[in-house]
């Protein structure tokens, strides 16, 4: 049979998206629109009112200085519906609340609290978090955040074995300048303060009166030297004051999508085996200081949230937060037993064995009809009245504030 020549007129002439602009525009965030009405009233955040529980339930803006620090930070995501409205703002939730709450008593015991959030998809653990890291930067701490854990566990960037570790531990240069480079962005004004007090083996010249920003920025431009400076970087942070510096500033480290870091990733070692999470050296680093195995000397609160847009069928991490609400609800009731047909991993279970774990479920009427006003007031829907408050809330699944939003802003007209 006589094969028919295939159209020419098929082919694709356009020209090939670049080599990142494809991802790119899939991770694009729009943070404003300069469209939406300014609502008029709307409070900021200041020091003043960031314990203020007259504010839970209200909707609250953050202020423009710490916009780009947040940017940064990955504190805006992808899909979310901050390009709505005029300003970036959250809705107050008592566990938000009581999380900040929570930094002066670390700032003045020097302890470290760890916590995670878990919930089902859409009921606003990363904007949590979001509303956590502005509390920090407003009260002057050191922020450090893991934006999407997932990018760490894919096997697309280059990683190399740490010598002398048993078991072997893999460091990845080009997350690591990527660490450097935020935390110069985002605590430039904190870090300029102090300088570098110790004698460091590094490959790049550090004199005595280079600051820490200094350090974090040259860390940030070459990734081939970026562990080694990170953990330099490290130790200054968690050393001593010297001096007439004054005490070092606590830190917060953010890490959200945290169920990526529980399990193996699509990495290989030397023998085609898959490398386990905690076997990768900025995982480990961070996720000791969750696990109480290290603790930040001067004061400070690490705090994770897991995802459910992209959650792994994951028994061990099922289990551990199962296990944890009931210690953190210190209510009596029965640990979940493990099932003989599942494999556990025992990593896991000790990192969450002494963590506060705070489980989100769907806002209440009442903040919901706060939601729904400041939607009003930017000129999203017409009206807000008993009937339309219920109707959302019932539509959005009991008060899922992503339903809610897909609900109200994507069918609104």
């Amino acid at each position: 049979m006589k094969k028919d020549k295939k159209d020419k007129s098929a082919r694709k002439t356009g020209k090939p998206p670049n080599p990142g602009e494809r991802k790119a525009f899939r991770k694009r965030v729009s943070i404003s629109n300069v469209s939406a009405l300014e609502v008029e009233g709307l409070p900021f955040w200041h020091k003043g009112n960031l314990q203020d529980d007259a504010l839970i339930g209200s909707v609250v803006a953050f202020p423009p200085p710490l916009i780009e620090k947040l940017t940064a930070l990955g504190a805006f995501k992808p899909g979310q519906s901050w390009g709505y409205f005029r300003r970036q703002a959250v809705l107050v939730r008592r566990e938000a609340m009581d999380i900040v709450k929570i930094l002066p008593s670390v700032s003045e015991s020097k302890g470290t609290f760890k916590g995670l959030i878990s919930g089902e998809r859409g009921t606003g653990k990363s904007t949590i978090l979001a509303h956590v890291m502005a509390a920090a930067l407003t009260k002057g701490w050191i922020v450090i955040s893991v934006p999407q854990c997932n990018d760490l566990v894919l096997n697309n960037s280059a990683y190399n074995p740490i010598p002398d570790t048993e078991p072997t531990e893999y460091y990845q240069k080009h997350h690591m300048a990527s660490l450097c480079r935020q935390i110069h962005a985002v605590n430039e004004e904190v870090l300029d303060k102090y300088q570098v007090s110790q004698a460091h083996d590094l490959t790049i010249p550090v004199t005595p009166d280079m600051t820490l920003s200094r350090l974090a920025f040259l860390g940030g431009q070459d990734p081939e030297v970026s562990w080694p400076v990170f953990k330099a970087l490290w130790l200054e942070l968690t050393r001593e004051p010297k001096g007439d510096e004054g005490t070092l500033p606590p830190i917060l480290i953010s890490i959200d999508a945290i169920g990526s870091l529980m399990q193996k990733t699509e990495l290989r070692d030397a023998k085609f085996n898959y490398i386990h999470a905690h076997d990768l050296a900025l995982p480990k680093h961070l996720l000791a200081y969750l696990s109480g195995g290290k603790s930040l000397p001067n004061g400070g609160v690490v705090l994770g949230a897991t995802s459910a847009s992209m959650k792994a069928l994951n028994p061990t991490l099922d289990i551990a937060l199962q296990m944890a609400e009931i210690r953190t609800a210190k209510v009596d009731l029965p640990m979940p037993e493990f099932s003989p047909f599942l494999t556990y991993d025992q990593r896991v279970l000790d990192i969450l064995s002494d963590v506060s774990v705070r489980k989100l479920g769907g806002l209440s009427m009442e903040m919901v009809r706060s939601l729904l006003e400041y939607y009003h007031a930017s000129g999203l829907i017409q009206e807000v009245n008993d009937d339309v408050v219920a109707e959302k809330w019932t539509m959005a699944g009991g008060g899922i504030v992503k339903e809610l939003e897909k609900s109200t802003l994507h069918l609104r007209g």
